[in-house]
């Protein structure tokens, strides 16, 4: 990809080692100057550009005494250097090192001093109270995560957690589907130049989740004119027509011709949406940032970027798309 000044742009700091067979091994090398083995794959593959990012993300320390055997911290920490949080894809990790932190934060900071062996199913239950369902869900799963690990240390005979149900989302709970009205307002005041218009129809044309959104870039695009990308969520590829001659339908013209002009404004990087700076987005920090721009433009609270997804796929619905032509575009 090239910038304006012509330079191509590159990940930095990736190293190379090569195995006795004559294969390679590929590493970034972080700021702190620790090593961190990549996937072997293409620089341009979306799996690969996913883990280089959580790699040189700056992870928070955990403030509590790691010394403390025995402890929710302890155990955290423990876990997090295990080969099972190692496997996990870069988004879960970031999603569980993000409900780590929330655990240690309990009781004013305390909660790391809590013992393994006197957490019960009852003091999670009560843990999740007043969590949506979709919070809820994911700190179960943390909660699991390392109860599990527990077991597997011999910290305690059995996981509490799996005697937790995880909670059921009540009927009408979920994003709120956008309406072609609220697409227009937002359109209306954020017009194309602005980095917010691009989001807006970047999310809207290609349904991806945030998570896979801040991801995407130019080097996603196959010379066949398609985007290409795999979930960070599910870990299924995904294609989406990413040039005029591709659109496959004449009624979608007219949406792809709005995120056509988005980018040519933009003249984007080697990451769609990422800040003035260059600097990549995390899924939170571009939810929240698109949040207040909808609030901005005066739309109702609901109106968050998921439900763009949920825009597409009733969208594809009213061309009169199978359920299978929808997955396939949506993932």
């Amino acid at each position: 990809m090239r910038s304006k000044r012509g330079l191509r742009m590159r990940l930095t700091g990736i190293k190379h080692r090569r195995n006795r067979d004559g294969s390679f091994r590929v590493y970034v090398q972080r700021k702190d100057g620790r090593l961190v083995r990549l996937p072997s794959l293409p620089e341009t593959d979306p799996e690969f550009i996913a883990a280089y990012l959580e790699a040189v993300r700056e992870a928070p320390a955990l403030k509590v005494q790691t010394s403390l055997q025995g402890t929710l911290a302890a155990l955290v920490i423990d876990y997090q250097q295990s080969s099972a949080f190692r496997g996990l894809r870069p988004m879960t990790q970031t999603q569980r090192r993000r409900e780590f932190d929330r655990l240690i934060a309990l009781k004013d900071g305390a909660g790391g001093r809590f013992k393994v062996g006197e957490i019960t199913a009852d003091a999670i239950r009560a843990n999740l109270e007043g969590l949506s369902a979709g919070a809820a869900s994911n700190r179960l799963k943390a909660w699991r995560a390392l109860m599990s690990h527990a077991v597997d240390r011999s910290w305690v005979d059995r996981s509490p957690a799996h005697d937790v149900r995880a909670p059921q989302p009540k009927s009408g709970d979920g994003h709120r589907a956008w309406t072609k009205d609220d697409i227009e307002a937002f359109r209306a005041v954020w017009p194309i130049g602005e980095p917010h218009r691009l989001a807006l129809e970047l999310a809207y044309w290609t349904s991806a989740r945030s998570g896979d959104l801040v991801q995407l870039g130019p080097q996603h695009i196959g010379v066949d004119g398609w985007l290409q990308y795999r979930q960070s969520k599910t870990g299924r590829d995904v294609a989406v027509p990413f040039r005029a001659d591709q659109v496959p339908h004449p009624a979608l013209a007219k949406e792809w011709a709005h995120l056509e002009r988005a980018l040519v404004a933009a003249r984007p990087g080697l990451l769609y949406l990422a800040t003035q700076t260059g600097a990549p987005r995390s899924s939170n920090a571009v939810g929240e940032w698109f949040r207040r721009a909808c609030k901005v433009a005066g739309l109702p609270d609901g109106c968050v970027m998921h439900g763009l997804r949920k825009a597409r796929a009733s969208a594809l619905a009213e061309l009169g798309w199978s359920e299978g032509q929808i997955m396939a575009w949506t993932g």
